[in-house]
């Protein structure tokens, strides 16, 4: 069972299966049949982002090259503060996953929505798991608003309860995206659809 087929390094999941997919339910199916909650999607641009200093290295931007020229862009910031703003039906009460370029550009969003009010606190591959854990408590609770993630929740978490989706990096990985998008489409009691900035 896999959410994701396609996968980014190539491999062809079929070929430990004789080739053969015993069943196949995609994104746009699982919605139609009520399994997932629908998601309002705002695709919003700034002029302010130029990624022309990040080098294009075998199909995707330099790791350090994005994150410096996502960290400390107060302009981009601040469109996105007013984007929150403008299309959550309450900052203060979302339950959001923040998906950030880098480790620093991870702390520069969580310190800026943190000096908005909206409590959030930044994760990346070297956070211990219990401090994971515990930031997957709080958001649960409402004791934080968001968590602002690198590449770690992409995929193997299950958080029902996100009910906002904000990609703050650009991927190159269909695979990835996705992985991104689902991880808010879980229907829960108290969400009638995920909002996706």
């Amino acid at each position: 069972l896999t959410a994701t087929p396609e996968r980014p390094d190539g491999i062809d999941v079929t070929q430990w299966f004789g080739g053969r997919i015993a069943s196949e339910l995609r994104l746009w199916d699982a919605l139609e049949r009520n399994l997932l909650v629908p998601f309002h999607y705002f695709a919003v641009g700034s002029e302010d982002l130029d990624f022309s200093r990040a080098r294009w290295n075998a199909g995707r931007y330099n790791a350090d090259d994005l994150d410096e020229v996502l960290t400390g862009n107060d302009v981009i910031m601040n469109w996105v503060l007013r984007e929150i703003a403008h299309v959550v039906t309450d900052p203060l009460t979302m339950k959001a996953l923040v998906f950030a370029g880098g480790v620093r550009h991870a702390r520069f969003v969580a310190l800026r929505l943190n000096q908005a009010g909206i409590h959030s606190v930044a994760l990346d591959g070297e956070t211990a798991k219990p401090v994971r854990a515990q930031a997957i408590r709080d958001l649960r609770a409402g004791v934080i608003q968001a968590i602002v993630s690198v590449d770690i929740f992409n995929e193997g978490v299950d958080i029902p309860e996100v009910d906002t989706v904000v990609m703050l990096r650009p991927t190159e990985s269909g695979t990835v995206f996705l992985q991104q998008l689902g991880r808010g489409l879980r229907k829960t009691s108290a969400k009638s659809f995920l909002t996706v900035l």
